[in-house]
Formats: C-alpha cells, structure tokens, sequence
C-alpha cells in the first residue's frame, strides 16, 4: 500500500477511555459504513494493518488520511479529531458502502481484466472520485465501465 501515505502516520500510546479517541471514532465510522478493514484501507489509499493500528490507538492518521476520509465520506474533522459536534456536517450524507464495495470491485476487475498496474494510492483516488461523482450525481454507476474505457485509452497514450 501507499508508504508516503501511511509515513505521515505517528505512533503514540492511547491512555484515552473508548470511545473518546480517534481511533475509536475511525472504528465508529468503518463499521457503520459497514466495511471491512481492507476495503476501507483501500478507499482511503492505506493499509489494512495501518487502518488496524489507528483503530487500536497504536498509530495516530496523517493530513492525508484525514483529507481522504473527509473528502471520500465527508466526514465532519471537527468531530473526527475532538469528537465534539456530528460525525458529518448537518445535512449530508455518507457515500454507501454499497456503492463503495461495487465501484472498488467494477474498477478492480477492469484493471485486472485488461493488465493495468496501478500504485494503491491511484487506484484509491480513482474509486474515491468515482464515488463522489456518483453520489453527486455526475456518473451513474451503470456508465461506469464506458467511463473507465476512457481510462484505459488515456493509459496507453
């Protein structure tokens, strides 16, 4: 997985009660979206052992990490980093792990289907604007093979 991702990353000792760190609020969040941790590793451009280590309290997550988890399922940082407020902003809603497991699984096998090696961190940015895209209703997610021919022809160019 993405090494300058997980760099950013710091271990620290948690003497915190549950539910009161960081870790905590990251488990809180991946188990409602109802994901596992390798597939919310992957969404994120990281590890599943990293993901496991801040879940733990073992390592604390870099900017990038927060950023991605702010920008993949809007998650409020506010809340994330104090636990002070709502887990995302009033009014908005989570991408669904649904929609997370099926875009991670479409791109996945048509990178795998067509030999396409791509760094963890690209192929996490490529789902994360998938998913966005399609929660905001840009792409439907019944064009997104068309869309990722287009992909394909940009990659061999």
């Amino acid at each position: 997985m993405s090494e300058d991702i997980e760099s950013y990353g710091q271990n620290r000792e948690s003497h915190e009660k549950p539910s009161s760190n960081i870790g905590d609020r990251i488990k809180q969040i991946r188990q409602m979206l109802k994901l596992t941790q390798k597939t919310f590793a992957t969404s994120l451009g990281i590890s599943a052992g990293f993901v496991s280590d801040i879940e733990k309290g073992k390592k604390f997550p870099g900017s990038q990490v927060l950023i991605s988890l702010k920008k993949t399922y809007n998650i409020n940082l506010d809340w994330l980093l104090t636990g002070d407020g709502y887990m995302e902003p009033i009014g908005e809603a989570f991408i669904s792990a649904a929609i997370v497991e099926e875009v991670s699984a479409i791109v996945l096998d048509f990178l795998f289907s067509k030999n396409i090696k791509l760094k963890a961190a690209k192929i996490a940015k490529i789902i994360t604007i998938y998913c966005i895209n399609i929660k905001n209703n840009k792409v439907d997610i019944t064009e997104l093979h068309n869309t990722l021919t287009s992909i394909e022809i940009a990659l061999d160019h």
